[in-house]
C-alpha cells in the first residue's frame, strides 16, 4: 500500500515544484530544477522507507514478544496442572490412608509442600502460603478445597513445632 502512495506523490510533488517555482532561479537554471526535484523525491523514498521499516520491524518485535508470552504461560500452565495433579494424587492418598491426618512425620510435611526436607523455614512458610492461595485458585468443590487446606496446615504446622525444636 504505501509503495502505491509513494507512486501517486511523486508526480504531485513533481507537479508542485513545478507551479509553484515557475520564476526565479529556477527559470534560469532548470537543470537545478530538476536535480531539486530530484533530490526531494530521492529524500522522500528514503524518509518513507525507513518509516516503514520501522513499522515493520515494530510490527516483527511486537508478534515476537506476544509469542515469547504466549509461551511463558503455557509453560506455566502446564507446570499449574502438573503440581495439581500431583498434589491431588498426594492428598487422594492420604486421605485414603487415613480420613483426618492427625500428626504428620517431618519428612511428610516437606514432601506435602513440595520441599525437599532441610529447607529453610523462611521456604517452608513461603511455600505454604503459595500453595494456599493457589488451592483457594482452584476450581474444584469446597469439600475438596477444605481437605487440600487442612493437609497443608497440618503439614505447616508439624514443619513450625520441627523448626521450634532445633532453634
Amino acid at each position: 500500500m504505501s509503495i502505491v502512495v509513494f507512486l501517486f506523490l511523486i508526480p504531485v510533488l513533481a507537479s508542485i515544484f513545478g507551479v509553484l517555482i515557475p520564476f526565479g532561479i529556477f527559470r534560469f537554471f532548470p537543470t537545478l530544477m530538476r536535480d531539486f526535484v530530484v533530490i526531494v523525491l530521492i529524500a522522500f523514498a528514503f524518509v518513507t522507507f525507513i518509516i516503514i521499516s520501522s513499522l515493520i520491524k515494530e510490527k516483527v518485535k511486537t508478534q515476537q514478544s506476544q509469542q515469547k508470552t504466549a509461551e511463558q504461560k503455557e509453560i506455566w500452565t502446564q507446570s499449574e496442572d502438573e503440581h495439581s495433579r500431583e498434589y491431588q494424587k498426594s492428598s487422594a492418598h492420604s486421605l485414603e490412608s487415613n480420613t483426618k491426618v492427625d500428626k504428620l512425620d517431618v519428612q511428610e510435611a516437606f514432601r506435602i509442600l513440595g520441599l525437599r526436607p532441610g529447607a529453610s523455614y523462611t521456604k517452608v512458610s513461603e511455600r505454604y502460603y503459595e500453595l494456599v492461595k493457589k488451592v483457594n485458585n482452584m476450581k474444584i468443590s469446597e469439600e475438596h478445597r477444605q481437605i487440600m487446606l487442612e493437609e497443608l496446615a497440618n503439614a505447616y504446622e508439624v514443619l513450625t513445632e520441627y523448626y521450634s525444636k532445633i532453634s
